[in-house]
C-alpha cells in the first residue's frame, strides 16, 4: 500500500499526525486537492500521511478488462467490482477500506521521530469522509476527525446493510471531536440528519462542544474552503496556533507522488493482489469435501448435515407448513398451439410474484415443469424460447418471475457494464445486502418463491405433486436451491448457469452479476457441490458457464462438478455443448 509522508520543515517536531483519506479520485492520494490538502497541513506543522484506498491510483489494480467487459471502470466501479466478489469470503468495501486506514495509523504510531502519538487524527472528503469516520471508529488513537460530505456507496454500506449499521459505527466516535463540513452548493442536506442523530451521544458524555457542523462555500470537493475549515478544527483540537486560512501551496505532478516505478503496485510492487487474498481465505474457510462413505448409514448422515447447513446458509425453511400463497388471475391468452393463463402470487406478506401457466392445446404429460429464467418469464410468444420449447414437446410449464426478477426487475431490468458503477445495479445489490440483514438471503428467497409455487400448484390439484425444475443462467441457482430444500423436485435443470462461485473468486476477471448475495456463503459450499444434495432428484447440467459467462470445456466442468458426481452417480449428468 503506497503512503506519501509529508514533514514539515522548520517547524516542531514530533507533530500531530494527520491520515488523510481519500475520495473517489482516479488518481487517488496523488489528485491534485488530496495533494494540496496534505501540503496545507504540512505547511500548518502537521505530518500528512496520503494512502491509495484499493481499486484508486497506484492501486487500480483492474486495468485494461477483456474486450467484452469494456474499458477500465473507475474507482467507485473498482469498488463494487471487489465489493461483490468479497461479500462470499465474508468481507466489505468498507472494512477493506477500514483495515488499510487502521493499520496506517498503526505505521504513523511508530514514526515516534516525526509523528506525536498522543495527537493523531484523520480528515477526508466524500468516500473519505466516511472512511475517515470509520477509521476513528475502529482506531482508538485517533483523536479528532474531519469528515467532508462523508459518503460513498461502498463505504457507506457494511457487510449486511447500510443505515442503522452505520448508526452503530458512528456510535463509536464520541466523544472524540468530529466535525462535518459540508458545501453549501452540494446539495447535501442529509448531512444534518446525520449530525442530528449523533449529536444527543456527545451531549450524555458531556462534550457538546466537541461536535461540529460547518457550511462552507463549494460543492462537492475537497478545494480550499472545505481545507480552512479542517484546518480550524485540528488547530482547536491539537492546540496549534496556524491559523485557517492556507498558505502558498505549489502542488507536484502527479508522476512525482508515485512510489512505484510504474505507477502501479501490480506492475510495480507485486505481491498479494485482491483476488489473491480473496482465495486465500476461500481456501481456508472451505468446508471438507470428503469421498462417499462405504457405510450407508454414514453417507446419508453426512448428506443430511451438509444439507442442513446449506439451507441455513441460504435461509430457506423448507419444514415450515407448506401453506399455498394466495393467487389471483390476471387474464389468459391463447393461440393455435397453447393456452395461457396468468397469475399473481403472493408467497410473503407484501411481496408479489407473476406467473405464466402454459398448456398445449394437444395435449399434457408428465410432471409440470416450473422454469426460472435470470431475464424473467417469455415476454411474448416465442416457440423457440424454452419455455415455449418445452410446451410445445406436450408439457405443462409454469414460467415463474421470482421476486425483484422480469416484470418485477427495477427499471425493466437495465444493466450497465459490470466493472462501472452502475446506480440502478446498486439498487439491486443494496436490497440484496440488506436483506441479509434481516436474516435471509435474496437466492434463498428466490428459491422459496419456487417452493411456494410447488405449494399452490399443489392445493390447486389438491394432491401432492412431483415438478420438475427448469432455471436458465441465474435461475439455475434458485432452481437448484429449491430442488435441495424440497423433495417433492423430481428432476432439476440448469442452462448456461455459473458452476461454480471458486472461479469468480479465484480469477482476476469476471462477468457475473448477482449470483453473490449469500454472506460468506463459501464456509459451506459452493454452487458445483449443490447437485450432491438434491435427495433423490435427477440433476441435469447444461452448458456450465465460468466466471466470464463463457461455456464450460468438458473438461473444467468436470472439475467443478467431480464432488458432486461422486456422490450422485447415475443422477447426474453434465452436458457441455460449447
Amino acid at each position: 500500500m503506497p503512503l506519501n509522508v509529508y514533514i514539515p520543515k522548520n517547524k516542531p517536531l514530533p507533530a500531530p499526525g494527520i491520515l488523510v483519506t481519500i475520495g473517489h479520485a482516479a488518481d487517488g492520494k496523488a489528485y491534485h486537492l488530496y495533494h494540496e490538502f496534505a501540503l496545507g497541513l504540512a505547511e500548518k506543522g502537521y505530518v500528512a500521511v496520503a494512502l491509495d484506498p484499493i481499486g484508486q491510483g497506484e492501486r487500480t489494480y483492474w486495468i485494461d478488462p477483456p474486450e467484452e467487459i469494456g474499458p477500465t471502470g473507475g474507482p467507485v466501479g473498482q469498488h463494487h467490482y471487489e465489493l461483490r466478489r468479497a461479500f462470499l469470503v465474508g468481507r466489505s468495501l468498507s472494512g477493506l477500506r477500514s483495515r488499510d486506514c487502521v493499520r496506517v495509523v498503526d505505521y504513523m504510531l511508530t514514526r515516534g521521530d516525526i509523528v506525536d502519538p498522543d495527537r493523531i487524527g484523520v480528515a477526508g472528503n466524500s468516500g473519505g469522509g466516511q472512511t475517515a469516520m470509520l477509521t476513528i471508529a475502529c482506531h482508538p488513537a485517533v483523536k479528532v476527525c474531519c469528515a467532508a460530505h462523508p459518503g460513498g456507496s461502498c463505504e457507506n454500506t457494511y457487510f449486511r446493510g447500510k443505515r442503522e449499521q452505520d448508526r452503530m459505527v458512528m456510535s463509536m466516535i464520541p466523544p472524540r471531536p468530529l466535525v462535518w463540513i459540508v458545501g453549501r452548493d452540494s446539495g447535501e442536506r442529509h448531512h444534518e440528519g446525520r449530525f442530528t442523530w449523533l449529536d444527543p451521544l456527545y451531549k450524555v458524555f458531556g462534550e457538546p462542544e466537541a461536535h461540529g457542523f460547518e457550511w462552507v462555500d463549494g460543492v462537492h470537493n475537497m478545494e480550499q474552503p472545505k481545507r480552512e475549515a479542517a484546518y480550524a478544527w485540528l488547530n482547536r483540537w491539537f492546540g496549534l496556533d496556524a491559523g485557517r486560512a492556507e498558505g502558498e501551496i505549489e502542488a507536484l505532478d502527479v508522476e512525482d507522488l508515485w512510489v512505484t516505478e510504474t505507477g502501479q503496485v501490480e506492475t510495480g510492487l507485486g505481491g498479494m493482489m485482491p483476488w489473491d487474498l480473496d482465495t486465500n481465505l476461500m481456501r481456508e474457510m472451505a468446508p471438507e469435501r470428503p469421498a462417499p462413505m462405504a457405510d450407508e448409514a454414514a453417507r446419508q448422515a453426512f448428506l443430511a448435515e451438509r444439507r442442513a447447513a446449506v439451507l441455513d446458509k441460504l435461509k430457506i425453511a423448507p419444514d415450515l407448513d407448506r401453506l399455498p400463497p394466495t393467487a389471483e388471475s390476471a387474464g389468459n391468452y391463447e393461440n393455435e398451439q397453447v393456452t395461457i393463463e396468468k397469475l399473481i402470487l403472493q408467497p410473503d406478506e407484501g411481496i408479489k410474484i407473476a406467473a405464466l401457466v402454459i398448456e398445449p392445446k394437444s395435449g399434457v404429460t408428465g410432471p409440470t415443469i416450473i422454469h426460472a429464467a435470470e431475464d424473467g418469464k417469455p415476454v411474448e410468444y416465442d416457440p423457440e424460447a424454452v419455455a415455449f420449447k418445452l410446451a410445445l414437446q406436450g408439457r405443462r410449464v409454469v414460467s415463474v418471475d421470482v421476486r425483484g426478477r422480469g416484470e418485477l426487475n427495477i427499471e425493466r431490468g437495465r444493466v450497465g457494464r459490470v466493472n462501472e458503477f452502475d446506480r440502478i445495479q446498486w439498487r439491486r445489490d443494496s436490497y440484496a445486502i440488506g436483506y441479509a440483514g434481516t436474516g435471509r438471503t435474496m437466492p434463498g428467497a428466490r428459491a422459496m418463491d419456487l417452493i411456494s409455487v410447488m405449494n399452490y400448484l399443489d392445493a390447486r390439484a389438491g394432491v401432492p405433486q412431483q415438478y420438475e425444475l427448469v432455471g436458465e443462467g441465474l435461475g439455475g441457482f434458485w432452481a437448484m436451491a429449491a430442488a435441495v430444500a424440497d423433495d417433492r423436485v423430481e428432476t432439476v435443470t440448469t442452462i448456461g448457469t455459473l458452476s461454480s462461485w471458486a472461479r469468480v473468486i479465484e480469477h482476476k476477471w469476471h462477468a457475473v452479476r448477482d449470483y453473490f448475495w449469500v454472506p460468506r456463503a463459501l464456509d459451506t459450499f459452493d454452487l458445483c457441490d449443490l447437485p450432491a444434495l438434491t435427495g433423490d432428484a435427477r440433476v441435469m447440467i447444461v452448458d456450465p458457464m465460468d466466471e466470464m459467462l463463457h461455456p464450460l470445456s468438458a473438461e473444467q466442468a468436470a472439475e467443478d462438478y467431480g464432488w458432486a458426481a461422486s456422490w450422485c452417480g447415475e443422477r447426474l449428468s453434465v452436458e457441455c455443448r460449447g
